[in-house]
């Protein structure tokens, strides 16, 4: 009952009683909801596109990658200095 009292409809039926069946089309498409979610969806876009501090606490992905771009070169020239070595 505090359901339907929030979100409307009646307690004890579906709130879209045509749910995956043949009348389920986007004819019966609630607009308002479909735009607040394609709002939410351009947020998150927008937000992550600004900065990604919150997802990598606040490492800098550029210097990361940089970091590892630089290791990995590391790796190789020890590498072939290893080779070179064994090769002697």
């Amino acid at each position: 009952m505090q359901e339907a009292a929030v979100y409307g409809g009646e307690a004890g039926t579906p709130y879209d009683p045509c749910y995956h069946q043949a009348c389920d089309t986007f004819a019966n498409n609630n607009d308002q909801g479909l735009g607040e979610m394609a709002d939410a969806v351009a947020h998150g876009v927008y937000t992550l596109a600004k900065t990604t501090a919150q997802l990598t606490n606040g490492v800098s992905v550029k210097k990361t990658a940089a970091k590892q771009v630089t290791s990995g070169r590391k790796a190789k020239a020890r590498a072939a200095k290893r080779a070179a070595i064994v090769r002697r």
